[in-house]
């Protein structure tokens, strides 16, 4: 099983500059600020994708056999299928959420030859359908849901207006993403007018303060508002956000796509430009039957070496701190060599981030 990178993550990650827990925090960020409620965005904010059933459990039965688990494949997989009676094993299901009004308008779509035994596998969660008229069911679960059939589909909306106007073809909603993954995410990050990115940054802004008030570390905010910083940019000048999860059985490999595209004009835009034609040299050091490799390669601009090498610092100060506070450590001699090997690591990372390259594998 490997672990691969798309072109585009290539290139986020070494603009970064900064630890995978920032990265992690962008990437939850920007999946934030999709969600705020827009009156005035028309567009899909989200859509979330999961390929055609057929194919999700083949390629959950080849998992289970590359791990050496096909025991517990064999026991979860005739029960899954049970339930997944009715579904039309050859298409996507799918997710949309919009705007209307100033709220999240939440779509689903899942393709169905037989609904009724869809709702029937259902009716302990939901109860009986009741007929809403013009082909609307409403179900009964936590919170009133409702179903409409059109053309192989089955709609699912939080209110019967919902179910107006759908779509001929819902997996156009879903782009390239139900052939690409097993699982896509995306979130269309350009379409969220400025005041609510204000706001998610506000709320990132104010779950760092809370953060900071509960660390002893005296770099902590130096780090955060380098954090803040960077992530403001990214939610200003990110136009799509993807997240995606797939297969892929005749390379024997697993993969996790993260893929970023900044609007155009942005300086994200020229930053991933620069890192568009990295080259690796490490290519040869990626064995083919490993059960994880990594490999990344590219460009930092110039004027973003300094902070870059200035957060490093900060990091590695954080580190050798813990050093002197890990009570794990059993003499001196022991704590000196830890802080030995984080400077000589830390001393590296700085010396070629000032080359303007990076090119990593594992």
């Amino acid at each position: 099983m490997n672990l691969f990178l798309s072109k585009e993550m290539t290139a986020v990650l070494f603009l970064s500059r900064i630890s995978t827990r920032i990265r992690s925090t962008w990437i939850l960020g920007l999946l934030l600020v999709a969600l705020i409620p827009c009156a005035q965005a028309a567009e899909p904010v989200a859509v979330v994708s999961v390929r055609a059933t057929d194919a999700l459990l083949s390629d959950v039965q080849y998992l289970f056999e590359a791990t050496g688990t096909a025991g517990i494949g064999q026991f979860i997989l005739p029960q899954a299928k049970q339930f997944l009676q009715g579904i039309d094993g050859q298409k996507p299901i799918g997710l949309m959420v919009s705007i209307d009004n100033g709220q999240p308008k939440p779509l689903g779509f899942l393709p169905v030859t037989d609904l009724k035994a869809v709702l029937t596998q259902l009716q302990p969660q939901v109860g009986v359908p009741e007929d809403e008229g013009n082909g609307v069911l409403r179900l009964q679960g936590m919170r009133p849901i409702f179903v409409k059939e059109q053309d192989g589909w089955a709609f699912v909306g939080e209110s019967a207006e919902a179910l107006q106007d759908l779509p001929a073809d819902p997996r156009q909603l879903l782009g390239d993403m139900d052939t690409l993954y097993d699982i896509g995410i995306r979130a269309y990050i350009g379409n969220i007018p400025e005041q609510f990115k204000q706001l998610a940054l506000g709320q990132i802004q104010a779950g760092l303060e809370q953060g900071l008030s509960e660390s002893d570390d005296p770099n902590a905010r130096v780090m955060a508002e380098a954090q803040v910083k960077q992530l403001t940019q990214l939610i200003q000048e990110a136009a799509e956000l993807t997240l995606g999860w797939g297969v892929d059985r005749e390379g024997r490999q697993t993969y996790l796509d993260v893929s970023i595209t900044a609007l155009p004009g942005t300086k994200l835009a020229e930053q991933m430009a620069a890192s568009q034609n990295a080259t690796t040299e490490f290519a040869g050091f990626l064995p083919a039957d490993a059960a994880i490799s990594l490999n990344m390669a590219g460009v930092i601009p110039p004027e973003d070496v300094p902070q870059t090498i200035a957060t490093l610092d900060n990091i590695e100060k954080s580190a050798l701190r813990e050093i002197d506070r890990d009570e794990d450590l059993p003499d001196d001699a022991a704590r000196n060599a830890a802080k030995q090997l984080v400077s000589t690591f830390f001393g590296m990372l700085r010396s070629t981030i000032q080359t303007g390259k990076m090119d990593s594998c594992a």
